[in-house]
């Protein structure tokens, strides 16, 4: 009998040595898993097709703790300063202590998106990679965690202008040059729109033609074409549309 009571209680020290333990053995393998590199999005690489821009890029878990995370709920958002494009959701049964998962996220944003945030059509900025993960921990103790990674966006119309309008009364022509570097990995093919709307909106002209723009080239293009000069106006606008999207406004002043 004094024996089968030892015997337990060196199973209850035991017990509780496991039980002050593992807070913190689950503590530093949440340490480990927190550590930089641990959990991140690659790079993005970035696509045009069909009128959408689609965004793909690997992502990763390296658990380097001592126990097994189960359950996890991951979350990739795609933003812009404070605006947020798309999210893509993943949910990971197991990964195993000392193993890394692997998998990869693909969005697919509508150029008509792209164009209403301010600047991304014409601007080279950081877009901001938001990654959120939810997870037990040795399959009891949930956790979660998140991160925001920085990543460069390079603008297909970077520095889009028209420096110079000009008007021929007795021809009833307008003339202009537009210009832009296409910044992005991809080239950038598609119709290519210059519209001229008086100050009632009414379109009093236009010209319409397919461009092919290398990945990283310049391109400037000149353009002649007629305008109703009895709908002209005090001053008028000048509008660029690409694949149907606008791009570009500018007001024009006929001198």
């Amino acid at each position: 009998m004094r024996q089968t009571i030892k015997a337990l209680g060196w199973a209850i020290r035991f017990l509780w040595i496991i039980v002050l333990l593992l807070p913190v053995s689950v503590a530093f393998s949440l340490w480990k898993l927190a550590e930089p590199g641990n959990i991140g999005i690659r790079e993005p690489e970035v696509a045009f097709s069909g009128g959408a821009f689609s965004l793909s890029a690997p992502f990763y878990i390296n658990n380097t703790g001592f126990y097994d995370l189960s359950d996890a709920n991951l979350t990739i958002s795609i933003g812009h300063e404070n605006e947020v494009f798309k999210t893509f959701s993943s949910f990971v049964p197991h990964v195993p202590a000392g193993t890394t998962w692997n998998s990869s996220y693909q969005v697919s944003l509508a150029l008509q998106e792209v164009a209403s945030s301010m600047g991304l059509l014409t601007n080279d900025t950081d877009l901001v990679l938001g990654m959120s993960a939810s997870f037990r921990v040795a399959y009891v103790i949930a956790f979660g965690v998140s991160t925001n990674f920085s990543q460069p966006w390079k603008a297909p119309f970077h520095n889009l202008t028209i420096p110079e309008v000009g008007y021929d009364s007795s021809t009833r022509k307008i003339s202009m040059i537009a210009s832009f570097e296409n910044h992005a990995n991809f080239p950038l093919e598609g119709e290519f729109l210059l519209e001229v709307y008086n100050n009632r909106s009414r379109r009093i002209g236009y010209f319409m033609h397919y461009i092919n723009v290398a990945s990283d080239a310049p391109y400037s293009g000149s353009y002649e074409f007629e305008v109703d000069e009895f709908q002209l106006t005090d001053n008028e606008v000048i509008r660029l549309s690409f694949d149907g999207v606008k791009i570009y406004e500018t007001e024009w002043i006929p001198g």
